[in-house]
């Protein structure tokens, strides 16, 4: 854990009486950093670099901004540190969260004061969508399916535009989607300090273990997403990846999935075969003719999100004509552009039920790198 919750909450109540120390000033650094100063608190910035893109932004808001070198000294100076998601925090910490710890001075990420600041969800519903790949493709179809059905959306995340930014507009919407990235859900004060209505799992593979070092600790770190999660909410897991099998078993949320085996398939879950999605106990399949959605793992991120639209009560028309509208998802450096072109699916052999393979166990014969939580006395 990185801090009492009620610590933070108290921080952020009271954001005149200390500073706030944002380390890192990528696009989440510097919307947390905006973010903070809308709400009244003193905030200094750093970044390892000598120079960042939105510096006079920053400045105009009243943020005071030291850049380059070691600034292990500003710690002192902070009551409240938030991160930006590059910034590495378990197993090895980096100097600045090294010396945060040392000193008792809570920390959390920028997804998670967003969250706080827009009400920890309880006035506007969340999916969130983890995996090491695919969180564009079912965030962006999520939110047009969602759109299909009359509600505005807020789409964000790892890839896409910081949480905050929903923030600082003071735009009212019906449902957050988002991509949640392993950095991100590692700087949680803990799980339950950022709880969706929805959570999607696509997959775990062998990536980024540069920063978690081993897979265990790379799962262990994507499972934090659904660990505050009760049976009010709902876990939507592609259950034909053994290594997200092995996580979600004891999980007290509601539990829902997709596979390509019947066997697998839980209550609240659907069957992929070939392009057909067919939820549990219907006999009128979902059909996935979509070409922005061709190929077999576009097929495993849609069957996902039909499987997550459902649990919210979308009607199935709905759903379907999301399936079929989809224009694909569209990359983009300027998340406030509308003129990026969408990506096309390279055309993949679909995977007939029968010969689905079981995929290596990636935590299989792995020597494990134990993470002790970090604890933090009240004060």
């Amino acid at each position: 854990m990185l801090a009492p919750m009620d610590r933070i909450g108290s921080i952020l109540s009271a954001p005149t009486k200390g500073r706030v120390l944002v380390v890192g000033l990528d696009r989440f650094g510097v919307a947390a950093a905006l973010a903070l100063r809308r709400l009244g608190a003193e905030v200094i910035a750093t970044d390892y670099s000598k120079s960042v893109e939105d510096a006079d932004k920053l400045e105009e808001a009243g943020v005071e901004i030291l850049l380059g070198g070691d600034r292990t000294e500003l710690v002192k100076r902070a009551k409240l540190i938030v991160l930006c998601p590059k910034i590495q925090l378990r197993p090895l910490a980096e100097p600045i969260p090294m010396e945060a710890m040392r000193r008792g001075v809570p920390m959390l990420g920028e997804l998670e004061l967003a969250h706080r600041l827009l009400g920890n969800g309880i006035s506007t519903p969340i999916m969130a969508v983890t995996g090491t790949t695919g969180k564009a493709v079912t965030a962006t179809l999520l939110a047009h399916i969602l759109k299909q059905a009359g509600q505005k959306v807020f789409l964000g995340g790892s890839q896409e535009c910081p949480l905050s930014y929903l923030y600082l507009t003071g735009d009212r919407v019906d449902w957050i989607v988002l991509e949640v990235s392993s950095f991100q859900l590692e700087h949680l004060s803990r799980p339950e300090a950022f709880i969706p209505r929805v959570g999607i799992w696509l997959n775990l593979q062998d990536q980024h273990l540069d920063r978690h070092v081993t897979m265990r600790n790379y799962g262990r770190t994507k499972r934090r997403l659904f660990e505050g999660m009760t049976a009010e909410q709902t876990g939507v897991f592609w259950l034909d990846d053994s290594n997200v099998n092995q996580q979600h078993e004891d999980l007290e949320c509601t539990i829902s999935g997709v596979s390509r085996n019947p066997a697998r398939v839980p209550l609240v879950g659907s069957l992929l075969i070939r392009r057909e999605v067919t939820p549990n106990g219907w006999e009128t399949p979902f059909t996935l003719e979509n070409d922005s959605l061709a190929g077999d793992q576009n097929a495993e991120y849609a069957a996902c999100a039909q499987s997550a639209a459902l649990t919210i009560g979308l009607e199935a028309e709905t759903i379907q004509a999301g399936l079929d509208s989809y224009p694909g998802y569209f990359t983009q450096d300027d998340p406030d552009s509308n003129s990026a072109e969408p990506l096309a699916a390279e055309p993949q052999a679909d995977i007939e039920p029968e010969a689905a393979a079981e995929p290596a166990d990636l935590f299989e014969d792995e020597e494990e790198t134990e993470i002790d939580d970090l604890e933090w006395e009240d004060s």
